[in-house]
């Protein structure tokens, strides 16, 4: 048993449940939450994650290349990572340094936009898809990038649009794939939804869809994208030809996306159906669904998956009638139930030799070099 990642939940289970007790103490709580997020994600190990190895050694100037791929690293991501290996080559600080900037958006909108951050911080761990903030550096700090557009725009503040489109540019220099990200962003911004059952029928029927094709050849469907040789379609087409996932994509992983998401629109009001953040949301699931036979469709679509974060605590704060609000605690609490024993069961029975190198768990401090990222990933 993975133990640093039992204990963070039930840590982050335990604040959620004060918070719903007491939401008075909602900010205590939350901050209470981030700095233990904060600790449990910039003082990890730098083999905890994929990615997190190469990038570590690369920026502390240990090796002078980022891995063997032979593409070049994006022009931004060169210059932020030659700022450490020239000014300060200290691992802790390097990895600090990526944790807040990573955060710092999202901590943002939590606080401004959600009444149960902490539950919010919970879902984040329990219910999203978290690796690829341990994994991939790059899309996540391009990531933040345009989250900063979504608030300048969210909030409709001055020059909204040309600030996200300014960002969107400065984040594809980052890791081209923002391109793809803003668009999908931009794209849920101008689709209304006026009505539930829409919202509703497209995971449904978008499930069905991905479940009957499901041996679908996704490669041969964007052969004729990937013979334009562009850069980001280059790095996408790596997503759809990794094996990583391939085994761990069984029908309960697949529907239980669909199964939350139809939970959060079921019980959303009307005005929360049509948010910017909710239509982000579902975008990502239908396009989840639709191409679930993608090994790494998660790492494609994780900017819109994030926003379960945003929208699922909602579900906390809307007032319902007795018998509706019953219902949603009971589902609820099948809900925690369940992630909660999927959780403990992936930190418990894990592959050493399994690509996301997530386990096992260690701090920065321990002696880390019989890890698998060392043993097995050199």
């Amino acid at each position: 048993m993975d133990y640093p990642y039992i204990i963070l939940l039930f840590l982050l289970l335990f604040l959620s449940y004060q918070e719903w007790k007491h939401p008075q103490y909602s900010n205590s709580l939350f901050r209470c939450a981030c700095w233990i997020v904060f600790i449990f994600i910039a003082f990890r190990a730098p083999v905890v994650g994929a990615d997190t190895w190469d990038y570590y050694r690369y920026a502390t100037g240990i090796r002078n290349f980022y891995n063997a791929d032979s593409r070049e690293l994006e022009p931004l991501y060169q210059l932020y990572n030659n700022l450490f290996r020239k000014y300060c080559p200290i691992g802790i600080v390097f990895m600090s340094v990526n944790t807040i900037i990573i955060f710092a958006p999202i901590r943002y909108i939590l606080k401004k936009y959600c009444k149960y951050k902490t539950c919010s911080v919970l879902t984040f761990f329990l219910i999203y898809n978290f690796s690829p903030f341990f994994v991939a550096l790059r899309q996540i700090l391009a990531l933040s990038i345009i989250l900063w557009g979504v608030i300048w725009i969210i909030e409709d503040r001055k020059y909204k649009w040309t600030v996200f489109v300014s960002l969107s540019v400065i984040a594809w220099f980052m890791h081209t794939t923002a391109a793809i990200v803003a668009a999908l962003f931009l794209f849920a911004y101008f689709i209304p939804i006026r009505l539930r059952i829409i919202s509703i029928a497209a995971i449904s029927v978008s499930a069905i869809i991905g479940v009957i094709l499901r041996k679908f050849n996704v490669l041969d469907t964007f052969g004729f994208i990937a013979s334009y040789d562009l850069n980001v379609i280059e790095r996408i087409s790596l997503y759809l030809e990794n094996q990583e996932l391939k085994d761990s994509l069984s029908l309960n992983i697949v529907l239980r996306t669909s199964v939350i998401a139809l939970l959060v629109f079921c019980f959303l009001d009307d005005k929360q159906i049509n948010h910017w953040f909710s239509k982000i949301y579902l975008l990502g699931v239908i396009l989840f669904n639709l191409f679930c036979s993608v090994p790494m469709v998660n790492r494609m679509i994780m900017a819109n998956t994030l926003f379960v974060i945003f929208v699922f605590p909602w579900l906390l704060e809307n007032k319902y009638s007795p018998q509706r609000n019953r219902l949603l605690k009971i589902l609820l609490l099948v809900v925690i139930l369940y992630f909660t024993r999927s959780y403990i069961l992936t930190n418990t029975y894990y592959d050493l030799k399994s690509e996301q190198r997530m386990n096992p768990y260690y701090f920065f401090f321990e002696d880390y070099h019989n890890h698998p990222s060392i043993l097995y990933f050199k």
